[in-house]
């Protein structure tokens, strides 16, 4: 209502029949950036006009410190994307402004539009309807060669057009209407009276609004009927000759600002704490990552180390059990071979007749008839004892003690007559030693 009121008294210092108002908004980025634009509404009509005059620019931390430069930063609005004539954008995705379904708009050549040239925007809306634009601003940095690079969005600016009024009836009529020249906006007598609030009184209401405003905002960016309050404060200020007011006034853009700067160092350390708590959890997953790998690795050596000594421990339980059974077989067979030593040697005493030379009772009746007995039981168990082997060398020693037999002379073979031999005498005839017979022939 209070911004209804102020534009209505700019249009009783102006043209009647013509609607302006100057605005000055703040919009921020999500990185910290600020941008003031000062623009001029025009409404004649339906016919709207926004004209963009000045343009501020305040940039972030992190923005300063990549651009160095603040005359390379632009602020751009677009009324279409891509197809732009002669400049290339590139880096962040864009978006151009709605119009909605009651506003007429002719899109412009070139497609964008760059604040510092104070570009003029025109609209016609339906009579008689509100009609509310968002224009987005996107900030743009200059790299070279006719070509930008957008990296960031800075608010949305808002334009509200309200439908005009026209006056009917007179003065006469007692209600305080009457037709001005142009009849295209009119003001009623309440509207009137309404305006005829001092400045000072404006003034103070604006101040108790700023104060409250003030105490509800916690963050960044500012309202926008916030902004516009103290813009108009910063307007009252030069109207305002009452040194208490004006005071108040000082007081109250001192205490904005300092929210502002308040709220940007609390973002700017909120930011920070962010990253704080980000590099820390960083480094608590990194720590964590380290651990597990550490661990793992642990584990892993020794899970080889169990293993081979589970197949050392295994291996040599094998060689143990092989070395005892080739131990205890050489055992077997040491016990076996002094068996049959011993048995031979007591099958060789028995044998050699030891038995009557050294029995003292010999000469017992019966005792010779016994020793026989005995004598011939221990050739049998001797015979059953030899081998196979011991008869078959036994047998061969035989053989080797016997005599070979005289073997006869072969007999001579008869002599084959030779060719010679069969000539008959009388066709013989001298012939040279070594002289073939054949020579010899005459026939």
């Amino acid at each position: 209502m209070r911004r209804k009121l102020c534009c209505l008294a700019l249009c009783l210092t102006g043209c009647i029949s013509v609607f302006s108002k100057e605005v000055k908004d703040t919009l921020y980025s999500s990185g910290g950036d600020r941008v003031i634009v000062d623009y001029s509404l025009t409404q004649n009509g339906g016919q709207v006009t926004v004209k963009f005059n000045t343009v501020l620019k305040k940039l972030g931390a992190r923005t300063k410190e990549k651009y160095k430069k603040l005359d390379e930063i632009a602020v751009v609005i677009f009324d279409r994307t891509g197809n732009y004539r002669d400049i290339n954008f590139d880096g962040q995705g864009t978006n151009a402004f709605m119009i909605p379904s009651n506003v007429t708009y002719t899109p412009s050549s070139d497609g964008f539009f760059l604040l510092q040239d104070s570009p003029v925007l025109q609209f016609t809306v339906k009579p008689g309807e509100e009609a509310n634009l968002s224009i987005p601003l996107y900030l743009a940095h200059y790299e070279k060669k006719r070509h930008y690079k957008v990296f960031g969005q800075c608010g949305m600016l808002q334009l509200e057009v309200k439908p005009n009024k026209s006056r009917s009836g007179g003065m006469a009529a007692g209600n305080g209407s009457d037709n001005l020249p142009g009849g295209e906006t009119t003001i009623t007598s309440e509207e009137l009276v309404d305006e005829g609030i001092a400045p000072v009184d404006e003034a103070s209401i604006r101040i108790s609004t700023i104060r409250s405003m003030l105490d509800k905002a916690t963050k960044l960016p500012l309202s926008e009927d916030l902004t516009h309050e103290v813009s108009m404060l910063r307007e009252l200020r030069f109207k305002i000759t009452d040194p208490d007011i004006s005071q108040q006034i000082t007081a109250t853009l001192e205490a904005y600002e300092n929210k502002k700067q308040e709220l940007e160092t609390q973002a700017e350390a909120n930011q920070q704490a962010a990253a704080n708590a980000q590099a820390q959890a960083n480094q608590a997953a990194q720590a964590r990552t380290d651990s597990l790998s550490a661990m793992s690795a642990l584990q892993a050596a020794k899970d080889k180390k169990e293993m081979m000594w589970l197949v050392g421990g295994i291996g040599g339980l094998a060689l143990l059990f092989l070395g005892g059974k080739q131990v205890f077989q050489t055992i077997k067979n040491t016990q076996l071979q002094k068996a049959q030593r011993k048995m031979m040697e007591d099958i060789s005493k028995m044998a050699g007749g030891g038995v009557g030379a050294a029995n003292p009772f010999g000469n017992v009746p019966g005792m010779q008839q016994a020793q026989h007995q005995v004598e011939q039981q221990i050739a049998q168990k001797t015979r059953r004892t030899l081998s196979k082997e011991g008869e078959a060398a036994k047998q061969r020693l035989q053989q080797m003690k016997k005599k070979p037999e005289t073997q006869e002379a072969p007999k001579p073979q008869p002599k084959k007559p030779s060719l010679n031999d069969q000539i008959p005498a009388k066709y013989k005839r001298w012939r040279k030693p070594g002289q073939s017979p054949n020579n010899n022939v005459s026939i």
